[in-house]
């Protein structure tokens, strides 16, 4: 079991706490607890609140290497996601994310028994229980990235319209698939 860095809103005793990360040149290693919903690094319900991820290296996770749910806003930019078990970045739920100039390498499952969607980038996170997407993503790009050696995909966005999903995907550099 990894550490799990987690950036939320929690309410104790009638207030409601909201956190802010501004994370810079950091390295974040081993990460994330497998079979949970403990991602190497999560934000959840915290609203365009001044957050961002920039210069950022997520490797070696037991889990989702970074993970937006209800988040709208948040910039992902110049991060290094590498050897996760689980999707490298995946946004669900969350608008107005910018995913840019980042790197995504080498995603793995966590076993051939789970049945999940992995991919480099996974946008609007794809429910296989429900068959169904786990919400809007309106806005949301990838912008100038990389992904490469995923499990099964290297981009994927779960919408039946991408263009009302996401602002699209602009200079993706390129994508190969390490099948085992």
């Amino acid at each position: 079991w990894g550490c799990h860095v987690r950036v939320s809103e929690v309410t104790s005793g009638g207030v409601t706490y909201t956190g802010i990360a501004q994370l810079s040149a950091v390295e974040i290693v081993g990460c994330g607890q497998a079979a949970t919903m403990r991602h190497s690094l999560h934000f959840e319900k915290v609203p365009g609140n001044g957050s961002y991820v920039r210069g950022v290296s997520v490797h070696a996770s037991n889990a989702v290497g970074i993970m937006v749910k209800s988040t709208p806003g948040l910039e992902i930019s110049g991060a290094v996601v590498h050897t996760s078990t689980g999707s490298s970045i995946a946004v669900t739920n969350s608008d107005d994310v910018l995913i840019d100039k980042t790197l995504a390498l080498t995603v793995y499952a966590r076993s051939s028994a789970v049945k999940e969607v992995l991919a480099n980038f996974e946008i609007c996170v794809y429910d296989l229980a429900t068959s169904s997407t786990t919400g809007p993503c309106a806005g949301t790009i990838l912008r100038d990235s990389a992904a490469a050696g995923s499990h099964h995909m290297g981009v994927v966005i779960h919408a039946d319209d991408c263009t009302a999903a996401t602002r699209g995907v602009e200079g993706l550099v390129g994508h190969v698939v390490a099948h085992s």
